[in-house]
């Protein structure tokens, strides 16, 4: 049997059950909720209005959220979940106020940071490349980044292995000089942090780190 509510002027509304085998209680909310709310169960008859969340998700990754790089010689990132494998870095116009060679690097860690040395990397700038091995950061820009204050932009990806995190970075130079960077940390497969840095200072820009999992 319908429950049958009369219109103002003319009409009605009608909630209606399904066949059901038991008794069966739905409790409503306090109130009318807020605009865009939705009704949400919890599983026990209790209905409660909920906002919906804001859309993090980007192609299937999650939005650890935006970080300034404006002043300091480094910024971390955490709450990267152990069943991520895969990260990316949005760097953008990230600068660094350094004349002499100013480097941006990378550390990761599970718990705390790791200045260790279990990373190793290699640059690739036009036609130089530079490498090190059992290093206590990922440096991603060449030397050839010198002389006055550098800006860059570009993608930083990160995929969590077995036994170690391998990565690899397309960085542009103040929109024109482009480098590539490879490198791997072998210190933890599982990473929930990540520390953008540099050798001179920071006073310019942000990024923004994405996990899937």
């Amino acid at each position: 049997m319908a429950l049958k509510l009369k219109g103002s002027t003319s009409g009605f509304t009608a909630i209606d059950a399904p066949a059901v085998a038991g008794d069966n209680t739905l409790v409503l909310p306090d109130g009318n909720g807020t605009s865009g709310q939705y009704l949400q169960t919890d599983g026990s008859g209790g209905l409660s209005w909920q906002t919906v969340p804001a859309d993090t998700n980007t192609f299937g990754f999650t939005s650890l959220g935006e970080t300034a790089t404006t002043s300091g010689s480094g910024t971390t990132v955490t709450g990267i979940p152990s069943t991520a494998t895969e990260v990316v870095l949005i760097i953008t116009d990230v600068s660094l106020n350094g004349t002499n060679t100013p480097h941006l690097a990378l550390q990761m860690g599970n718990g705390s940071l790791d200045t260790g040395n279990n990373y190793r990397w290699g640059t690739w700038f036009q036609a130089n490349y530079q490498a090190a091995t059992n290093v206590s950061s990922v440096r991603l820009t060449h030397t050839d980044f010198n002389g006055a204050a550098n800006e860059y932009n570009g993608i930083i990806r990160m995929v969590f292995g077995t036994s170690n995190v391998a990565g690899n970075a397309t960085i542009t130079r103040s929109g024109v000089q482009t480098m590539l960077a490879n490198f791997q940390y072998t210190g933890d497969s599982t990473i929930d942090r990540i520390s953008l840095i540099t050798s001179s200072g920071f006073d310019a820009g942000k990024y923004e780190v994405l996990h899937n999992g």
